[in-house]
Parts: structure tokens; sequence; C-alpha cells
């Protein structure tokens, strides 16, 4: 019996329970996305079991991997092996599903992202720029589909993170450590939050960062604003809008990303915190084993550590102290200490209540609405203006030279944007920074910034 490909696809959604476990194999599996048939054969007699005599032989036509096969949701079986594929786009249809089943992005995948991107610039580069040429039309439309790729592994890349940020920290706030099992799921979870952090955040962010540095090319988003300063150079604006476009919702993920980091921060210090803790635990003991063992020569005389042996040195941190003792019998005359105690809880009492009725609320300016978005302006704009600036040959004080220009050409100039600016001037001009070995202060509407001087030279001079 052959059952239509919609139908088919219809029927495993029903019961994506299912594949959600043949998924779950696939993760655990890391390398491989090949499923035992066994398994499968072993939960679908647990799903036919729970089913009518009529639905079950429904059910046993349609998820028979013959079927799936030959509707083009099983890719490959092999009999021999005793194994068999799912089609990708299934396989990723069932992660949409569920986002904490969604794979992040990996430090290799993010460079191959931003490899594809650069190509792509280096390819417009060389050819003419005119709508309705071969080329021109075969690479814009390569570059769309890597910027559309892009987009989509990159949101379900956050989706992802936010789904096992989500998943872990649960696990680590709900379980009791004084529960050895729970206590191990903790444990376990503090790992998978600490690779995830390194191997997937960090990453993330890295390849989010327009002033992030690379032995070859540039930055995915810096690739995208090039190939838009080439298609706004060639006359072409609806192309160089879309391009900007793109890049601005490739930069908003990097907010997500970062509050994701600092919410998983948190618990990568505390199992750094835990995994030191237990190596000094083990050293103590592997310490305290080995002077136990220096004792045993086969008499039962001094098989026992002395107290100031040197094993226990690492706990005697307070011994030689002097202990002062007072007299239970101490007695302040003419003093009722009961009702001074009682008047002293009254005054205080009384002074907290009326802090705590006078508490108010403050709105920060950081937290009001499209404070994210201003920032973002403000530094498209400090860009703006460094790539404007003219690389001087030398200068004796870079940070004083473009103080004095952003406070030509920056209305509302603040010394934090000194920062930003000199962030860019780097990244864009190619510039090295050598230092003075002295120290200056810039002031600037009652602030001042204490500063190592550095001396400017462009990386072209000789």
């Amino acid at each position: 019996m052959i059952v239509a490909t919609d139908k088919s696809l219809i029927t495993m959604i029903e019961h994506k329970d299912l594949f959600f476990k043949l998924i779950d194999i696939i993760d655990r599996q890391n390398s491989s996305d090949e499923i035992p048939l066994q398994i499968y054969n072993q939960l679908l007699r647990g799903l036919l079991e729970k089913q009518s005599d009529v639905e079950q032989r429904r059910l046993r036509a349609i998820l028979n991997l013959e079927n799936l096969h030959r509707a083009d949701l099983v890719i490959e079986i092999d009999s021999n092996r005793g194994v068999f594929v799912l089609a990708s786009f299934v396989v990723e249809m069932f992660r949409h599903f569920d986002r904490r089943r969604l794979r992040e992005l990996s430090s290799a995948q993010l460079e191959d992202l931003r490899r594809r991107l650069q190509e792509s610039l280096d390819q417009l580069s060389k050819s003419p720029l005119v709508l309705g040429d071969r080329v021109f039309d075969d690479q814009l439309e390569l570059l769309r589909e890597r910027i559309r790729t892009t987009h989509v592994k990159m949101r379900d890349n956050v989706s992802s993170l936010l789904g096992q940020a989500e998943r872990l920290s649960e696990i680590i706030e709900q379980n009791e450590l004084d529960n050895l099992e729970q206590s191990i799921q903790v444990s376990k979870a503090l790992e998978q939050i600490d690779q995830i952090y390194q191997y997937h955040v960090l990453p993330t962010l890295q390849f989010l960062n327009e002033r992030e540095t690379f032995k070859e090319g540039q930055p995915a988003l810096t690739s995208l604003r090039y190939i838009a300063n080439l298609l706004d150079t060639a006359q072409l604006p609806e192309l160089s809008q879309q391009m900007k476009y793109a890049s601005a919702s490739l930069r908003s993920y990097a907010s997500d990303v970062e509050k994701i980091r600092r919410s998983l921060e948190r618990y990568v210090r505390q199992n750094t915190k835990q995994r030191m803790q237990y190596n000094a635990i083990e050293a103590a003991f592997n310490d305290l084993l080995h002077s136990v063992r220096c004792l045993q020569d086969g008499s039962l005389k001094n098989n026992l550590l002395r107290y100031d042996d040197p094993v226990f040195s690492i706990g005697q941190l307070f011994s030689g102290l002097r202990v002062i003792r007072y007299s239970t019998r101490l007695e302040w005359h003419g003093k009722d200490q009961r009702l001074l105690f009682d008047e002293f809880l009254r005054v205080k009492l009384d002074q907290l209540s009326r802090n705590k009725s006078e508490t108010g609320t403050v709105d920060l300016e950081a937290e009001t609405e499209g404070f994210d978005w201003q920032q973002q302006i403000r530094k498209e704009k400090i860009r703006l203006l460094v790539s404007e600036w003219q690389t001087p040959n030398v200068c004796d004080d870079f940070h004083r030279m473009m103080h004095e220009y952003l406070l030509v050409r920056l209305s509302d100039y603040e010394l934090s944007d000194l920062l930003e600016a000199m962030k860019w001037c780097v990244a864009e001009k190619k510039l090295q920074l050598k230092p003075a070995f002295c120290q200056r202060v810039i002031k600037h509407k009652r602030f001042e910034l204490t500063y190592f001087v550095n001396v400017m030279e462009p990386i072209h001079a000789s």
C-alpha cells in the first residue's frame, strides 16, 4: 500500500513524540544521522499498542519505512547494517517544533558562513555591477541565497541557545543539592552550560562583532557593508538598501546572544568554582592517603597521624591566633540591658518601616524602549566619522588627536565616544599603536580620562 507524501507527513506530525525520540538518538550520536532499525521498530510497536485495530493497520501502513522511503521522507534504508536515515528537511522540521532540539552553530559552521559572504564580496568586486549582466545576476542570486541561509541558521542558533539556556537553568535551580542523584544532574547541566558558552555563545558573538580581527578577510557584517557600498557606488541604491537591511537584521541578533551570555555567565563561574573545589578536595585527600600509607610498616605502633603532621597544615589557617574569652559573670551595673535593647529595636524597626514606605522606582535610561536601537545608530555614526577621518602619517598622542577630531565633528560628544572611535580606528584603518610609557589626562564635561599615551603609525608606513 502506497500512501501519499502529504498524508504520510501529516501522520508523522500527529505522532511527533516518536520522531522527537529519534532526533534525540541522532543528537546523542553526534557524528551520524543513522538510526538503528531495531530502535525504530521498538518505538513503533509501543505506539501501535495504544491504538485500536483499525488505527493500528493505518499507522502500520503509513509509518512503514518502505512507504516513507517511497515518499522521500526517508532517504536510505540499509538492512544489512540495520540502520536508516531520515530526510534532512524532516529532521529540521521536527527540530523547529521544539526549539530545545534545534542545533547550535559551531565555530567551524560560523567560519564557513563568514567565508561565503567574503567570497561574494570578492566576486562582486571583480565583476561588472550592471543589472542584466549574466555574471552579475548569478553572483547576486548566490549572494541572496547565502544571506538567507545565514539569517535562517542564525535565527535557529539563537532559538536553540535560548531553549538550551532555559532547560539547563531549570535543572540547576529546581534540583535539591542534598539529593545525590539530583546533584549529579546539576553537575552535568553545569558542564553542558560551560560547553555551550565556550563553543557556541562566544563564537556567535565573535561572528556578529564588526570589530573582530581575522587572519584572512573581515567579519560577515563588514563584508555586507562593503557590498552595500559597492552597489551604492554602481548607482544601484535599491540593492544597496537590501544589503543594509540584511546587515541590520543580522546585527539585531547580537543583543539576544549577549543576553544569553550574561544569563549563562553565572553558571559558568559556578561550574569553574565547583571544579576548583573538587580538585582541591581530591588533592587534599590524596595527600592524606599518601601520609597514612607511609605509616603502614606492618607494626601496630605509631599508626596514627599526629595533629601537627604537615598534611594538616592546610587546615591550620587560623592557628596561633590569640583566643580572647570573656567571663560569663561580666555585669554592667546600673543598666537594664533588656530595656535598652528593646528601645534599640523599636527605633531601628521604625526607621526601616519608613525607609520601606518611601522606596520608589526609578526608570533607568538604559532600560527605556528603543535604547539598543539608539546605541546602534550612535555606533554607526561614530564609525562613519572614523571612516571619513584622514589618517596622518605620524601622531604622538592618538587619544588626544581623536578627541579633538570628535570634539569638532560630533555635536553631543562624550568621552565614552572616544573609546568607541578608537576601536573602530584599529579595525577600519588597520593602525598600529605603540605605547609611549607615560600617562596623560583628557577632561571633558566634568569627566576626565586617564590613559597611557599611544604613538600611532599606519601599518603601511615603513
